[in-house]
């Protein structure tokens, strides 16, 4: 069963004696809700606007723009909003630093 879902910045809990064990972590350290790495990422160069869109380059490629309204198409994903408010419509590709090396390698070699 999954827990319900809790708005971004949510302390949930802490760690226990035994999980702090296992992890090297202090006991009592907080367990907080978080986002997405493309969320986040749209929340670190403020695309808080329609009129902001960011693109963030890692294991995936996510583009991204924030809208107020829950809108379900299949040209994009919607993901909730890393503060707890708005979405995300985002376009991905899934091999985000292997596509940009290859470019790279093909298109520029020797340069």
């Amino acid at each position: 069963r999954l827990p319900e879902p809790e708005r971004p910045g949510t302390v949930l809990g802490t760690l226990s004696a035994a999980v702090a064990s296992e992890t090297g972590l202090p006991e009592g350290t907080p367990v907080v809700a978080g986002g997405g790495d493309g969320q986040l990422a749209g929340l670190g160069c403020a695309a808080l606007t329609p009129q902001t869109a960011y693109l963030n380059i890692g294991t995936a490629l996510v583009s991204g723009i924030y809208g107020t309204a829950y809108l379900n198409q299949l040209a994009w994903r919607t993901m909730g909003g890393p503060t707890g408010e708005g979405y995300y419509y985002e376009a991905c590709v899934r091999a985000g630093t292997f596509t940009v090396n290859w470019f790279l390698e093909t298109m520029c070699a020797g340069e």
